[in-house]
C-alpha cells in the first residue's frame, strides 16, 4: 500500500507539474482595430512541445550521421585518390616495361639477323672444308691407303695436349645448343677432320728424292738386269748424274744407314704410322741412325753400290712392311701439288 500511494503521489505530482507548465494560453492578435483571441490547450502546448522535441532530436541524428557519413566519404575519396595513384605509376612502370621489352626484342632482331648471317658463313666455310677434306681423301686413296686406316695409324702415335680445363656445360649437347652452335660445331668437326688428314699426309713420302730423274725400272715383276730371269722388283730404279743429293721425302726418323748386303751402302727412313722408305745402291750416306730427318733433308749421295749395274737409286715405299708402289705415291704428290 505504501508502494502504491508513492506511486499514485509521483504521478500527481507530475501532473501537477505539467498542469504547471502548460497552462491553458490565450493569444490575442490585434489587428485592423480588432483584436482575435486563440486558446492554447494544455494537449496542444504538449503537442507543440513534444513536436519540437522530435524535430530536434531527429536533426541532431542527422546532423551526426551527416557528418559520420562526411567523414567517412572523405576518408574513401583519399583512398581512392591514393589507389588512382598507384595506377597511374603502376601504367607509368607498365610503359617504361614497354619500351624496355622493344628496346630488346630489335635487339633480339638484330642478333637474330647476325646470327643468320653467321650461319651463312659458317656454312660456307663448313662446304669448303668439307672439300678439302674430300681432296685429301682422294689424295691418300691415289696412294692405294685407306684414309681411315691411316688417320687412325697416324692418331694412335705418340700425342700431346694440353690446355685449361674447361667443365662440361649442359649446353655443350646438341639438345640445348642454337643452331649456330651446331653449324659451328659441325664445322669444328670438318676442322678437326682436316687437321688429322693433313697430319696423316704429312707423313706420307709424296715426292721424289731426287732433284732431276729418269726411271730406269719400275714397281713389280720385271726381266733381272744382271741374270736376266723374271724377278719382283720391290721398288723402282732411278737414274741420276753420280753423287747427285738424295733428300727424305717427308719428316721421320733414320732407322737404318750404312751397309746391308746386296742394297750396297743403304738408309731406312721410319715416318710412323708404318710408313718407311729405303734407299739403296748409295754412294756416301749423310745420316746416322736415330737422326731426326725433316722433308727434303739431304741424306745421301747417289752412287753405285751393292747388287748395281751403273749410278742409279733404289727407291723403296713400304707400309706395315708391306712393299708398295712408291709412283703411285709421287703421282699423289703431284695431284696435290697441281690443286694448289
Amino acid at each position: 500500500m505504501t508502494c502504491s500511494g508513492s506511486v499514485t503521489v509521483s504521478r500527481g505530482g507530475c501532473r501537477k507539474w505539467l498542469g504547471g507548465v502548460f497552462r491553458d494560453r490565450q493569444i490575442l492578435v490585434r489587428t485592423a482595430g480588432r483584436i482575435y483571441a486563440f486558446r492554447l490547450g494544455r494537449k496542444l502546448q504538449l503537442a507543440l512541445c513534444c513536436s519540437v522535441v522530435a524535430a530536434g532530436a531527429w536533426t541532431a541524428f542527422a546532423s551526426s550521421e551527416y557528418f559520420v557519413q562526411k567523414r567517412s566519404l572523405t576518408a574513401r575519396d583519399h583512398q581512392v585518390s591514393r589507389a588512382r595513384a598507384a595506377y597511374d605509376d603502376v601504367l607509368s612502370d607498365l610503359a617504361a616495361r614497354q619500351r624496355e621489352v622493344d628496346a630488346l626484342a630489335g635487339d633480339v632482331a638484330r642478333l637474330t639477323e647476325m646470327q643468320e648471317t653467321g650461319r651463312g658463313a659458317v656454312r660456307i666455310l663448313s662446304e669448303r672444308a668439307a672439300r678439302f677434306v674430300a681432296d685429301w681423301e682422294q689424295v691418300i686413296a691415289r696412294t692405294g691407303l685407306d684414309a681411315r686406316e691411316l688417320v687412325a695409324a697416324v692418331a694412335d702415335g705418340p700425342k700431346a695436349s694440353g690446355g685449361p680445363f674447361l667443365p662440361a656445360r649442359a649446353s655443350d649437347d646438341d639438345g640445348e645448343r642454337t643452331p649456330l652452335e651446331r653449324d659451328l660445331a659441325h664445322f669444328e668437326d670438318r676442322l678437326d677432320e682436316l687437321a688429322s688428314l693433313r697430319h696423316a699426309i704429312s707423313r706420307l713420302p709424296l715426292t721424289v728424292p731426287l732433284d732431276a730423274y729418269a726411271v730406269s725400272s719400275g714397281f713389280g715383276r720385271r726381266r733381272d738386269p744382271i741374270n736376266k730371269k723374271l724377278a719382283r722388283h720391290e721398288g723402282i730404279d732411278l737414274i741420276a748424274p753420280l753423287k747427285s743429293p738424295i733428300h727424305a721425302t717427308a719428316p721421320g726418323v733414320v732407322t737404318f744407314a750404312g751397309k746391308n748386303g746386296k742394297y750396297g751402302n743403304f738408309v731406312e727412313i721410319d715416318h710412323g704410322a708404318g710408313l718407311k722408305t729405303r734407299f739403296g745402291h748409295l754412294g756416301k750416306v749423310l745420316v746416322k741412325k736415330g737422326q731426326k730427318v725433316e722433308f727434303r733433308h739431304k741424306i745421301a749421295l747417289l752412287g753405285n753400290t751393292g747388287r748395281s749395274t751403273g749410278a742409279h737409286l733404289h727407291y723403296e715405299v713400304r707400309v706395315n712392311g708391306k712393299p708398295r708402289n712408291p709412283m703411285k705415291f709421287i703421282e699423289a704428290g703431284r695431284y696435290v701439288f697441281q690443286k694448289q
